[in-house]
């Protein structure tokens, strides 16, 4: 990228927030289409000739309908363009390749580059880019295409991990709540059993209220449950062993900062599960943060986490295993461990373990918590296997 900002000449926009006659001229020598974007409106608003006879359509048809252009972009380069597009109009440079179809037949491959550049208020306002078609694969794509993809993954894994928290603290909540609600609600009609036919008015009307207040109270804690009640999400087949490396990605720099060594036993043959990719990575990072967690006051050479991954003798499921070699859960722990609000941490909400078991469950599986021999803490969950449509 600063190749591109070097070879840009001194003036690159005029005051109408234009390219400059300078700029238009070193792009036409190159054969490049020149380009300016809109950060604002999210839109292109200038393109040169050779956009023309690149795309094979005037540059009219794309002032008129702005997305257009998108349409002749190959459909499985049309996300880490958009990708690209956002992180644009987030004020970075892009450096992207895709291929494009031409109005008169043909596939190009595309490469394209754009930079903010900031006007005289030292504001964004626009973006200038420019692109030309090549031959050979784009250097940096595949760099900026998974940077890209692991930035999205991790937004939706926070946004997985949120929401579940949400609905386990919310449902938690209903539930604990419930139960002093009906203890009141049994008092009030104890009270007015024991006042009787003749007692102060006012006060039967008083435990009325009380009766009917609370009974209202727990048909909205009910409401409530049902509200936030996990629904079925769509899956789709993926690797368990994939998902395990992508965990280990996330969690790179815990593991670095802890000293732990990963022993993987992973399953060789068909290790493909039906599920959401992204909830059930939400599993994993839980299991192997607690595992980290459970290791920082061992000795180095006992920080030792081991990861399996195992189909099932039926080939319906397969379990994903994940042990330490820390201290183990106390009888206590280990009863309460996927209790909500129940904490080893004094930081923690005790939630987690909590909403990776109802996560577990809604992906078809399960999760539980067994001794190993030889001390520490082994949990282990399952997944659907993705051929177990086809057993009857």
């Amino acid at each position: 990228m600063g190749a591109m900002r070097d070879a840009l000449p001194p003036l690159v926009l005029g005051d109408d927030g234009l390219p400059s006659q300078d700029l238009r001229s070193f792009c036409a020598r190159l054969g490049a289409v020149l380009w300016v974007f809109d950060l604002a409106l999210g839109r292109i608003v200038y393109v040169n000739e050779v956009f023309e006879a690149l795309w094979g359509r005037p540059a009219s048809e794309l002032y008129a309908a702005p997305a257009s252009w998108l349409r002749e972009v190959r459909r499985e380069d049309r996300r880490p363009v958009l990708r690209a597009i956002r992180a644009l109009r987030q004020g970075r440079p892009i450096q992207l390749c895709c291929d494009i179809r031409h109005a008169g037949g043909g596939v190009r491959r595309l490469q394209a580059r754009a930079v903010p550049i900031d006007d005289a208020g030292g504001k964004t306002p626009r973006a200038v880019g420019i692109a030309q078609v090549v031959s050979a694969p784009c250097a940096g794509e595949v760099r900026l295409d998974r940077s890209l993809e692991e930035r999205d993954q991790r937004a939706q894994l926070a946004e997985a991990a949120r929401q579940s928290s949400l609905n386990e603290l919310a449902a938690g909540m209903a539930h604990e709540l419930s139960q002093p609600l009906a203890a009141i609600a049994n008092y009030a009609r104890g009270c007015t059993l024991r006042i009787g036919v003749g007692g102060d008015p006012e006060l039967l009307r008083a435990l009325d209220a009380i009766g009917a207040e609370t009974t209202r109270a727990g048909g909205i804690l009910r409401r409530l449950r049902g509200c936030v009640r996990r629904d079925a999400r769509p899956r789709r087949p993926c690797s368990a062993n994939e998902l395990v490396n992508r965990a280990l990605v996330t969690l790179g720099h815990l593991t670095r900062a802890t000293e732990v060594r990963i022993d993987l036993d992973l399953e060789a043959g068909d290790d493909t599960v039906l599920t959401d990719p992204i909830e059930a990575h939400q599993i994993l990072v839980h299991l192997l943060r607690n595992a980290c967690e459970a290791l920082e006051e061992s000795e180095a050479r006992n920080r030792r986490i081991e990861i399996g991954t195992r189909r099932d003798d039926d080939g319906r499921q397969l379990t994903v295993s994940v042990r330490d070699h820390g201290p183990g859960l106390s009888a206590k722990a280990a009863e309460r461990a996927f209790d909500p609000f129940f904490s080893g941490g004094v930081r923690r909400l005790g939630l987690g373990l909590t909403v990776s078991r109802s996560v577990a469950e809604t992906l078809g599986g399960r999760l539980w918590h067994a001794e190993p021999q030889g001390g520490g803490a082994l949990f282990c969950f399952t997944l659907p296997a993705a051929s177990e449509r086809m057993h009857p």
